[in-house]
């Protein structure tokens, strides 16, 4: 599997992410964290309520998953605007999976805050099974 945050819609005071697995496999137990640490990937991040975690079969995706805006608000986004999500799902055969999200921080007019998906890079921790 290889999940990607495709893009990110405000609505309201929440962001909604549209969420792909792109792979040829399932991906299980997905979910997103502020921080690339394993440790904390059952960290809350969606909205109460909205579900934690969700398993996509190949090519499944998902519009859209709600996060609360100030989590993306709070982020630290580096001079140039940017700043990163951590996404990590398993495969069927147990791998832990992670993808790096970069996103840009656009002040629009009115100031107005969007987020942009720039780039989504794969990883597969070694050594951790799920």
């Amino acid at each position: 599997p290889h999940v990607v945050l495709d893009h990110i819609k405000r609505e309201s005071s929440r962001y909604g992410f549209a969420t792909k697995n792109i792979g040829r496999g399932p991906a299980v137990h997905i979910t997103f964290s502020i921080s690339d640490d394993i440790s904390k990937r059952n960290n809350a991040f969606f909205s109460n309520d909205q579900p934690h975690s969700a398993n996509f079969y190949p090519f499944e995706e998902s519009h859209y998953w709600y996060v609360d805006g100030g989590v993306l608000d709070d982020l630290k986004h580096n001079k140039d605007g940017y700043a990163y999500l951590y996404c990590f799902y398993s495969s069927q055969s147990s791998a832990l999976l992670m993808t790096k999200v970069t996103i840009k921080r656009i002040v629009k007019e009115g100031n107005n805050v969007a987020y942009v998906v720039m780039e989504n890079k794969f990883k597969e921790i070694k050594g951790v099974r799920i």
